[in-house]
């Protein structure tokens, strides 16, 4: 099966944003600053209601740990918000190879991947480490620093879709097999 598409600066991103949620450490240092704001947001509310005392302060305590909640919870997408924010800024500088015209061809021998003008380079499925599946896209990691991304846009239809994810799947499944 062959594709040919665009790969643009959004791509990389949804890529980086993509590892930044799967990402153990990452997903630890976002946990841990939102407990950090959720305690400063209810230590604020604390010290509001001593300086103006309230009637009601069960209600008024659940109230804070609510919104505490809430603004922490709220407070990773800002983190997201930023990180896409600063990608984007850092990626518009220059292209860098990333972007442009790719062709990957997926055979029963590994998956064939060609950069704008460049050689044509084959992994065998032997040599593929992870295959990410989301619903816009596919994540190839054939190692630490090599990743083919595959668009959901690449195809034609949602059948030409499902019927990439199967023979994907299949070629994995033949690869364990025969380790």
């Amino acid at each position: 099966m062959k594709l040919q598409y665009e790969l643009n600066m959004e791509d990389i991103i949804q890529y980086y944003l993509h590892m930044s949620h799967t990402s153990l450490p990452f997903k630890k240092v976002v946990r841990r600053r939102q407990v950090r704001f959720f305690i400063t947001l209810f230590i604020l509310f604390l010290i509001y209601s001593f300086i103006w005392p309230v009637t009601n302060q069960l209600l008024y305590y659940v109230l804070c740990a609510v919104i505490s909640m809430a603004g922490a919870y709220l407070y990773s997408f800002y983190i997201f918000y930023r990180i896409g924010r600063s990608l984007r800024k850092f990626h518009s500088k220059g292209k860098g190879g990333l972007y442009g015209k790719k062709v990957v061809e997926m055979t029963e021998l590994g998956v064939t991947n060609q950069t704008g003008e460049g050689e044509p380079v084959r992994y065998e499925w032997q040599t593929i480490r992870e295959v990410y599946i989301t619903k816009l896209y596919v994540f190839i990691h054939v190692n630490e620093l090599i990743v083919i991304l595959i668009p959901r846009r690449a195809f034609a239809d949602n059948d030409a879709w499902m019927q990439f994810i199967d023979k994907l799947k299949s070629f994995q499944a033949e690869r364990r097999e025969r380790h």
